[in-house]
This record gives structure tokens, sequence and C-alpha cells, in this order.
């Protein structure tokens, strides 16, 4: 069955299935923040929904103090599923649409991930820019993949799961700007690690427009958040709608290693409403 355009960009609607637990904001542009009260692996299905639609409004949720297992983390992973700086996996035709890692095992300080607000990345240009942008498409190239496989001794894997996401070429163009299903906002979607040119652009164009959206997003302090892992955290964000990095400063031999387990389920592809709206209008 088709979908239309208007109807995959229906904002979905909270029910305050959570507003039970105690929670905070650490910042006025980005997350949110529940104690260890809120148990992933004891929510319903429509909690489940309710915190992956909270991710995609606050950009990230950090979760304290989980008692999670893998398959516990894969199950969760599923129900979501459902329904430098950088985005995850975004030279996959079909790239993720949400993300949640559990740390395990963390140094003894140092570590820390920071995440950036794609949503106000994109409200923060001015009108003419914004309105440039969203008629422009973006490559996206992770073929230094095979080197690394290569040197490990084994193959990409061609069955990724979505739609497209079973080439070996991996390559995928994207809108700059594009649309989040769930909440109907637009955000800047382009990254450091995997956006390589600008399609509509000569290189020269292409480098120095994408040079000027890595800093913005590198430097906008005001719209990021920094946290600081403790044993059993989680943080699930929404892939189509944050930057993240994580901050290498410290030695594994000094300080202990970061070792955790990541899920990614599939999301849509990309597309840009033209009707959706900025945060301005939202949050």
């Amino acid at each position: 069955m088709s979908v239309s355009l208007a109807e995959a960009s229906k904002p979905r609607v909270y029910s305050g299935s959570l507003d039970a637990f105690p929670s905070f904001r650490p910042t006025p542009q980005i997350g949110i923040e529940f104690g260890e009260e809120l148990q992933i692996a004891a929510l319903s299905d429509a909690q489940v929904q309710d915190l992956a639609i909270l991710a995609s409004q606050h950009g990230v949720v950090f979760l304290r103090g989980q008692n999670l297992s893998a398959e516990q983390q894969i199950a969760f992973g599923a129900k979501i599923a459902s329904n430098g700086w950088h985005s995850d996996v975004t030279f996959e035709p079909t790239p993720p649409s949400y993300a949640a890692l559990r740390l395990e095992t963390i140094p003894e300080t140092g570590g820390d991930t920071l995440w950036s607000s794609g949503y106000a990345a994109y409200s923060r240009l001015s009108a003419p820019l914004r309105h440039f942008l969203e008629t422009l498409h973006a490559e996206h190239d992770a073929n230094h993949f095979h080197v690394g496989a290569k040197r490990a001794g084994i193959e990409v894997r061609t069955d990724r799961g979505g739609e497209g996401n079973d080439s070996l070429d991996l390559r995928a163009v994207h809108p700059v700007v594009r649309t989040n299903p769930v909440t109907g906002w637009k955000a800047l979607f382009v990254n450091k690690v995997f956006t390589h040119r600008i399609v509509e652009l000569s290189k020269t164009e292409s480098d120095a427009l994408l040079n000027f959206l890595y800093g913005h997003i590198a430097n906008g302090f005001d719209f990021q958040v920094r946290f600081k892992w403790s044993p059993g955290a989680v943080a699930l964000w929404d892939n189509r709608s944050v930057h993240h990095t994580a901050t290498r400063d410290f030695d594994p031999a000094v300080l202990g290693s970061r070792i955790g387990y990541r899920i990614t389920p599939v999301g849509e592809k990309p597309y840009l409403d033209p009707a959706s709206r900025s945060t301005q209008l939202g949050l």
C-alpha cells in the first residue's frame, strides 16, 4: 500500500505514558534523561513507542542504570524499528531510524559522547541559506569500509536489511535537509564521516559549503549535549535528526576500555516534505 508524503510526515503524538517516571532536560535544545526507575525491559509496547517519540522530539534520551541483556536490547530495537560528528550508516539508501548504545565497560574517566541537534542546526541558519539547502542533495559514501574488511579477511555483507541496502557499492544520495516523519520537523542531514559531495554543485562549491556546515554542527555548542557514561546507562537517539561524536580523550591502557553494544533499526528512505516545519515552530 502506498503512503502519501502528507501521511508520512504527519507527526506522531506522545501519549504521556512515561510522565510518571522522573526526568529532566539537560539542555534547552537537545536531550532528556530518565533515572533507573524507568527500565526498558519492563516497558509495554505502547511505552516503547512513546520512548521513541521522545527520542525524536528531544534528539536523544538518556536512561541510567538499565538492567538490560543483549537479547533484550535487540528486542527493544525490533519494537522501535517497526515504526567526527556523524549520523550512523547514512551511506545506505535506507539508513537507521534510531540507534541505542549501551556501554558495559567504561574508562575510569573520559570517553563521553556528545550529540548535536540537526533540528537546531537547520533552524539557526538564515532563511535564504535554509531555502537553498532544501534544493540540494548529497552523496554519502562508505566504500572505504572495503579496505578495512579486506585487511580483516572478511566480506561486506549484502543482507543489511532495508530497501536497497544490499549493494556492495556503499553509496547513496539523500536530501541535504530531511523531514523527520515522527515530528514533522526539518533537520540538517550531512555529516563529515560519510557525506562526500553535493551533487548539484561543483567540487569547489561543494567542499566550501560542506566545510561550512560541518563547522556549524561542530561549533554549535548551544545545541549540543554531553553525556558522561555510567554502568548500565543507555542512550537512545533519533539517527535522522542528530549528529554524535565520541570523545577520545583517554588512554585505554591507563584508564580502561570503552566497550558496548549498539543497535541501529532500519528506518525509511530520507525525504524532504516542503510543508514540514522548523523546530522554531515546534518545541
